[in-house]
């Protein structure tokens, strides 16, 4: 990290691929699972590597995991300072345009009419139209949005290994261990888990009125795509779960409507 930013914490001690794994100690700009007012106001994504990139580490690099978004977007900025490229404009160019993703884009920016509302609940209220967060807040961490068919998209790319040399997808998804020896189940911004004895890669993501969670399995060239515009109960897990367990054992009446489609 220092090689790009030298005033940050301990940043001679820390690698990239550590933050890409969670394993740096950089703490979290964003914990909390609700709205908070100071997201109401743009920011830059420097002005969030200077208000917790320069904190104390919440461990010694490489001997804990946990999840923090000040990881990838200090990453993003280390892109964009590598590179001297903006990171979107790049994704879009270097990924989503080959792919045919026409509605990948930033969720603060690329807004159309046709978008869903986002929803949030408290307590045991009704859905409402949640608050959304201001541009900047999410940058490399969160701000890619897009339909869930152009998310399969991706995924089919992903399973076929369509986008980058084999070498680059297997350090992807290779397994970071801790100094000790310990596993953390997370690759390079993948988890890593088996679900009913199949592998599955997977990760889940949120933004205010809106979840996310998104499965493939490649040992059955198969993947699963959950989206939710509300926040405020959390269907997406045990959705997955179910339509995964379709692609092992589909149910005897979604055989049969199959068989009668064919």
């Amino acid at each position: 990290v220092s090689k790009y930013f030298p005033d940050l914490t301990r940043a001679n001690e820390i690698s990239v691929r550590e933050l890409l794994s969670h394993t740096s100690g950089y703490e979290d700009y964003a914990p909390q699972d609700h709205m908070i007012p100071e997201w109401l106001k743009p920011i830059a994504p420097q002005e969030i590597l200077d208000k917790w990139a320069k904190k104390p580490l919440n461990f010694d690099p490489g001997t804990e995991w946990q999840y923090s978004n000040t990881n990838y977007v200090l990453a993003g900025r280390i892109f964009e300072k590598a590179s001297g490229q903006d990171l979107m404009p790049f994704l879009k160019k270097t990924f989503f345009a080959p792919l045919h993703m026409d509605t990948a884009g930033d969720c603060s920016v690329d807004k159309t009419p046709q978008d869903a509302v986002a929803y949030t609940r408290y307590a045991w209220g009704p859905p409402r139209p949640a608050l959304r967060e201001a541009a900047g807040w999410y940058f490399a961490a969160g701000e890619l949005c897009m339909t869930p068919s152009d998310l399969a998209r991706w995924d089919v790319s992903f399973l076929h290994r369509k986008m980058l040399s084999a070498g680059l997808y297997e350090e992807m998804e290779q397994e970071v261990h801790l100094k000790n020896g310990n596993r953390t189940h997370y690759a390079l911004g993948l988890h890593l888990d088996d679900f009913d004895n199949s592998p599955r890669i997977v990760h889940t993501g949120e933004v205010s009125g809106f979840l996310s969670e998104n499965a493939t399995y490649p040992a059955r060239d198969a993947a699963v795509i959950v989206l939710s515009n509300q926040d405020g109960i959390n269907l997406i897990g045990p959705v997955t779960d179910e339509i995964s367990r379709w692609l092992q054992e589909p149910p005897r009446d979604l055989i049969g409507h199959w068989s009668n489609q064919i």
